[in-house]
């Protein structure tokens, strides 16, 4: 069984923000670009982003980072009252109101402490590997802190949605904690509920249930090592901070996350098409022009056209596109696995290998580099003559996860590197800039598709998801006990 319970949350003072919270919430900081991150900062001198994500200073060292600078703001509010712990446990109800294809959705969650428990036991379930320097970075910031700054997000399945019964007496009964609209338009609504016969019933509802990361796996095996730390010393540090949404809810929205490849030979991009039909003898489509292409997984078209057992993907190169399928190996009904038919295993099992061929790849850009945040590099790093700065690498990382500006940075040629966006016109960019760039469009994954995988303990290839919205950092913290 999942094992949560009511937390007495760490949260901004009303008195010390007043209304403002618009002003001092930011996103997690895996999709905080380097120039969101300095407006952030100068948005509010208690902004959010200086507990989750600091900016990174010539000098810093060992004893002085942007973690140790997280702890001194988080003891400073502490001490002078900008934040305070509640004295009662309590779970949060948390709506997320935002547009969607010209319509206004809601999408609901409530935050918790859960137990965090090793995969092996089978009731928290990963469905995306993991990178190991994005953990590093999160262990430094919970060492550092004992605090979490944002929400795991994870799904349970309530087909019935008797979880939202157990929450409709607060909804309609308690005007919400907070209710503000950010500059992008999305709203947020956060509602405590004090531990009572309605968060006993929610305990009891989860006793069965397993649940599934869907946002998060870095920060929840982060969790798993803090408490094996927290444990050593002889404390514990068994919870962390979740945002639970039921997978029915209508408001839930799973985007793709596109691959831009870069530091390829000159030339390669624009082979590849050919060579994918003749390897695997796949069906290529030119396009007369790529913004056909764009548009076609823009507005849905190519989603609605895939067909079972097949990859469908678009790929751009040279400012051109294409659209390539081809069938599961074997056919869907050998596959080993629900993992084996997603169109993002498919990619990087038989695409990929195909486009660098002999060659290793490239350690992949993932959200914590100074390569892709456009922070200041470490102190003697410098950019070294001889190598190819890559176009299309970016020295940030937008909002929505999409890659923004050129590379800043050396590669490479012998190395193929993989970088992430959601943003398919992003990927166009990249991709249109150079003759050693190109890019994959893939198609977003249905949420029951990613549920299969994570309960047949399959994982899917990193940054293979993108759910939207993100739960902010800033509404509710938590520190593990």
């Amino acid at each position: 069984m999942a094992v949560i319970k009511p937390i007495r949350g760490l949260r901004y003072n009303p008195e010390s923000i007043g209304s403002r919270w618009n002003e001092i919430v930011c996103p997690p900081y895996d999709v905080i670009s380097g120039e969101e991150q300095r407006l952030l900062y100068d948005r509010h001198p208690f902004n959010a982003v200086r507990l989750e994500y600091g900016l990174i200073l010539p000098g810093d060292n060992e004893t002085e980072n942007r973690y140790r600078r997280a702890a001194g703001f988080l003891s400073e509010w502490l001490a002078e009252g900008v934040l305070r712990v509640d004295q009662r446990p309590s779970l949060y109800l948390y709506e997320q109101e935002f547009t969607w294809d010209g319509k206004r959705m809601v999408r609901s969650s409530f935050l918790a402490g859960l137990l965090a428990e090793p995969y092996e036991t089978g009731m928290v379930r990963p469905h995306e590997d993991t990178f190991p320097k994005a953990k590093s970075d999160r262990l430094s910031l919970l060492l550092e802190t004992g605090t979490c700054f944002s929400p795991i997000y994870a799904l349970y399945l309530d087909p019935e949605n008797k979880v939202s019964d157990l929450f409709r007496k607060t909804r309609r009964e308690t005007e919400p904690l907070c209710a503000f609209v950010e500059e992008g338009g999305q709203g947020h609504r956060l509602w405590v509920v004090p531990q009572s016969e309605t968060t006993d019933s929610l305990e009891a509802f989860f006793n069965p249930l397993p649940v599934f990361i869907a946002d998060g796996h870095h920060r929840y095996e982060t969790a798993l090592k803090f408490s094996d730390i927290a444990r050593s010393r002889g404390s514990s540090a068994d919870h962390t901070l979740v945002a639970f949404s039921n997978a029915y809810d209508p408001g839930l929205i799973v985007l793709p996350t596109h691959r831009i490849v870069s530091g390829l030979r000159p030339g390669e991009p624009g082979e590849f098409p050919a060579l994918a039909k003749t390897a695997l003898g796949a069906s290529v489509t030119a396009y007369p022009s790529a913004e056909t292409l764009l548009e076609r997984f823009d507005s849905g078209a190519a989603a609605a056209a895939r067909r079972e057992g097949w990859f469908t993907g678009g790929y751009l190169a040279g400012g051109n596109g294409w659209l390539i399928e081809f069938p599961v190996p074997g056919g869907a009904g050998g596959a080993a696995s629900p993992r084996d038919l997603l169109n993002v295993s498919l990619l990087h099992r038989y695409l990929l290998p195909l486009l660098w061929k002999d060659r290793e790849p490239g350690e992949a850009l993932v959200p914590g580099d100074a390569r892709i945040t456009g922070e200041t590099p470490a102190a003697g790093e410098k950019l070294v003559p001889g190598k190819a700065l890559v176009p299309g690498h970016a020295q940030s990382v937008s909002q929505h996860g999409g890659f923004q500006g050129p590379a800043s940075r050396e590669r490479d040629l012998e190395k193929p590197v993989v970088s992430y966006t959601r943003d398919a016109r992003e990927a166009y960019r990249a991709a249109s800039v150079s003759d050693g760039t190109a890019a994959f469009l893939l198609l977003p994954p249905k949420v029951e598709e990613i549920i299969a995988v994570a309960s047949a303990g399959g994982r899917m290839p990193e940054k293979s998801t993108y759910f939207y919205p993100k739960p902010v950092s800033g509404l509710v913290f938590y520190q593990p006990d």
